[in-house]
């Protein structure tokens, strides 16, 4: 009898100290829980900002190959035959002379 009754004394002043351990994991998984969502938020957000960016460099390249294009384009439509002859001689005797002075 007394030593069943020590026993379930000893027993219940353990129970409080169960039940913080209990808890004490209960938060300690809800942390992790935690941590493992924050994760990925952090991934997902990386993955859409890297997505955005990469969006904005292929249109800026396009605009820029545009306005080249472009550019060279009303460049060539603007020479006249004449210039281009012009142009292609004044090189020739450039070159000639470069050769000379050799």
């Amino acid at each position: 009898g007394i030593e069943l009754e020590k026993d379930n004394q000893w027993r219940s002043m353990s129970v409080p100290t169960l039940y913080e351990a209990k808890r004490e994991n209960i938060q300690l998984q809800l942390e992790a829980e935690y941590r493992e969502r924050m994760a990925r938020v952090h991934t997902e957000v990386k993955q859409r900002l890297d997505y955005q960016l990469e969006t904005d460099n292929v249109k800026t390249r396009l605009e820029q190959k545009h306005m080249v294009n472009w550019i060279v384009e009303n460049v060539r439509k603007s020479i006249t035959p004449t210039q281009e002859t012009a142009a292609l001689k004044k090189c020739l005797s450039d070159l000639k002379a470069l050769s000379v002075a050799r």
